[in-house]
């Protein structure tokens, strides 16, 4: 249900945009670095060498079991056209009731897309996402075990980004994209929406929301590996624009 919703969500978006006033391209090259400080929940299930655990770490839980986690976003313009890139890194842990188990995992997701401005506020954009997953799980009881894995793939997606002006110095930001098609996760999908400041010529502030989506699995039985995991939280970070 949790992920028919979303999917509806991306669709209606792409079908139906968003009414709001146009504004003109320019042909001028445009550069735009954004790094960001992203405070993770994280609500799923991993599974290393067919052992799996429930993984569910609240907000109010981030400080004390949240180790990591950062973005940095650099998208270049000219006229219709953007090149992005993505580089982001999230060290993660948490612990499981059933059975008992703290699971811990280091993520790296780098991120490459090609954009075309189908309209003055909204780009259509795809390309991929490279991922790499080492996970570490112990169980606890009479017979502690841990188990340990690494792995990596290469997502295909799919999406759109918005800038829609509020005001004279306010501009409302968005990405939505899904993925992977079961080539090699069977689904990945991101929300994100921003509200940017223009604090000066040069820098903008920007604070919102993300959510990100994975659900991979390969191997079987005793090699089974699974990351089926939803992490969102608020982020906020300063945009250098030259």
């Amino acid at each position: 249900m949790r992920k028919t919703f979303f999917i509806s969500v991306f669709w209606a978006m792409v079908l139906y945009g968003w009414p709001v006033i146009a504004q003109q391209s320019s042909d001028a090259w445009k550069f735009r670095l954004t790094p960001y400080f992203v405070a993770t929940t994280m609500d799923g299930d991993l599974t290393i060498n067919g052992r799996s655990a429930a993984v569910n770490v609240g907000f109010a839980d981030i400080l004390e079991n949240l180790e990591f986690g950062a973005m940095l976003h650099f998208l270049v313009e000219k006229g219709p056209w953007s090149i992005g890139l993505d580089g982001i890194y999230m060290g993660l842990e948490g612990t499981s009731d059933d059975p008992p188990a703290e699971a811990s995992m280091e993520q790296w997701m780098v991120e490459f897309t090609g954009a075309y401005q189908v309209k003055p506020w909204l780009q259509a954009l795809a390309g991929a996402r490279y991922n790499f997953l080492s996970g570490d799980i112990a169980f606890a009881g009479r017979q502690e075990r841990e188990k340990s894995g690494k792995v990596d793939w290469i997502d295909p997606v799919i999406g759109m980004r918005l800038a829609a002006p509020l005001a004279e110095r306010w501009t409302v930001r968005g990405r939505a994209d899904i993925g992977g098609f079961g080539i090699s996760s069977d689904l990945t999908w991101q929300l994100a929406a921003y509200l940017d400041f223009r604090a000066g010529n040069l820098i903008s502030i920007i604070g919102g929301y993300r959510f990100l989506s994975n659900d991979y699995q390969t191997g079987s039985g005793d090699e089974l590996f699974r990351y089926d995991m939803l992490i969102f939280g608020p982020a906020l970070g300063v945009s250098f624009v030259f």
